[in-house]
C-alpha cells in the first residue's frame, strides 16, 4: 500500500515527556502531573527556554485523561519519541526548522506574525521540493512560510486558516 498522506502535528512549547511520557512503549519519563489548564505561559524566547530546562516546576506532564485525542493519534499512527527540537527556543525558529531544515535565528523576530519587507530568509523548503516533484501539500496554521522569501509572495492557496476535523 502506497503512502497517500503525511500529517505532522506539532505541539509548541511541549516536550515528548510533557505530553507522552506515560504513553505505553514510548521512551519517555514519568513526571509530576501538569495542571490543566497550565497556570501560566512563560516567555517564548531562547533564554527562558534554557532556564526552564533546569527548573523542576516545568517538568510536568499530561496523561491520556487530559489529552485523549493526542493519545488516540499516537495509538493509531506514529509517535516520534526520538525526535528532538533543533532549536532550544521559541516558535519561529522551530517552524523554520520543520519546513526548511534551517533556522538562521534562535528567537522570534520582532514582527513575529507579520514580517516586514526584507525580514525574510533565502531558504529552501519542503513545500517547494514537494511542488517541484508534482506533489501537493497543505498547511493548517503555521505562519513561518511568510519568512521564506520564495514562499512569502505566493498565493495562500495552500495555507488553511484552521484545521477542521472530519
Amino acid at each position: 500500500m502506497a503512502i497517500e498522506h503525511v500529517v505532522i502535528i506539532v505541539k509548541e512549547n511541549h516536550t515528548l515527556d510533557n505530553y507522552f511520557g506515560t504513553f505505553p512503549g514510548a521512551d519517555g519519563q514519568h513526571l509530576a502531573r501538569a495542571a490543566n489548564p497550565p497556570p501560566s505561559d512563560p516567555f517564548h524566547d531562547h533564554l527562558t527556554w534554557m532556564r526552564r530546562a533546569g527548573d523542576s516546576r516545568f517538568h510536568v506532564q499530561y496523561t491520556s485523561d487530559d489529552i485523549p485525542d493526542y493519545f488516540s493519534y499516537a495509538r493509531n499512527y506514529t509517535l516520534c519519541d526520538h525526535y528532538f527540537s533543533e532549536v532550544a527556543g521559541p516558535s519561529t525558529p522551530n517552524h523554520l526548522m520543520l519546513i526548511c531544515a534551517d533556522a538562521p535565528i534562535i528567537n522570534n523576530p520582532q514582527h513575529q506574525y507579520n514580517p516586514r519587507p526584507g525580514q525574510g530568509y533565502n531558504l529552501s523548503s519542503l513545500p517547494a521540493q514537494l511542488e517541484h516533484a508534482g506533489l501537493t501539500w497543505g498547511n493548517y496554521g503555521g505562519y513561518a512560510f511568510h519568512y521564506i522569501n520564495k514562499r512569502a509572495r505566493r498565493s495562500p492557496r495552500q495555507s488553511h486558516p484552521r484545521f477542521v476535523p472530519a
